[in-house]
């Protein structure tokens, strides 16, 4: 993708590196699936607190956290078409988008 700035040049290129993660297998490439949500009734009663007591709230987006967080597996990708590294494989340090790891 290209960044263009107001009078139509490039501010430079962005890229995201994604995980085919239909070829994850359960119980072999990942043993949990479970990410943790939030529950209506929590955020109905954390709303209501801070109505009661009359208290600010705040909001909080982690834009970069699948990308960031660590992984417990050790996890091994083909590198993305384009990128000829002679049939090599990466090891995943960090998470990337489409790991069913990502979330938790």
């Amino acid at each position: 993708m290209v960044k263009l700035l107001e009078d139509g040049s490039i501010e430079r290129y962005k890229a995201r590196l994604v995980v085919k993660r239909f070829s994850q297998i359960s119980g072999i490439d990942f043993s949990e699936t479970f990410a943790l949500v939030t529950r209506y009734d929590s955020l109905r009663l954390l709303t209501a607190f801070v109505a009661l007591h009359n208290l600010d709230t705040v909001q909080l987006n982690v834009k970069s956290a699948f990308t960031y967080s660590p992984l417990n597996e050790e996890i091994w990708v083909a590198p993305p078409p384009g990128l000829s590294l002679d049939n090599k494989v990466l090891l995943l340090k960090k998470a990337l988008y489409g790991l069913k790891q990502a979330p938790l």
